[in-house]
């Protein structure tokens, strides 16, 4: 049996594949059928970390922001977690150049998005 090699690069651009697609089926579903995924999806937590400890994580709300960015609600989408904004910057700039730019490798960037992960989640823990 022949083995099919898959790449990380290939894994990785079907899911952020995956996450615009469903986003923008989100948006079409809403504006022809009338169907708002927002109001379906159920209130309730499949975090592991909010499971275990109570507290959102960093990325807890990030689907619902997903499906509202679809729809273009862009206020309500920052307001389930303003980090999906940088989230979907970074989706499109890499499956526009089908990797990882060089100036986006470079450990200040990482740097970067870790300090303003953190001080995203503690204004949102704050403000609960």
């Amino acid at each position: 049996m022949k083995k099919i090699a898959i790449s990380p690069s290939l894994i990785l651009r079907t899911i952020a594949s995956g996450i615009l697609l469903c986003s923008f089926a989100s948006g079409i579903a809403l504006y022809f059928f009338r169907i708002d995924f927002l109001e379906l999806l159920p209130k309730t937590h499949f975090c592991l970390f909010h499971l275990l400890t109570g507290f959102n994580c960093p990325f807890c709300g990030t689907t619902r922001a997903f499906l509202a960015l679809g729809q273009l609600k862009i206020m309500k989408a920052i307001s389930f977690n303003p980090l999906s904004m940088i989230l979907l910057a970074v989706i499109i700039i890499y499956l526009c150049f089908k990797k990882i730019p060089l100036w986006l490798q470079y450990k200040a960037w990482a740097y970067l998005f870790a300090f303003v992960v953190v001080i995203t989640w503690a204004i949102r823990l704050v403000k609960l």
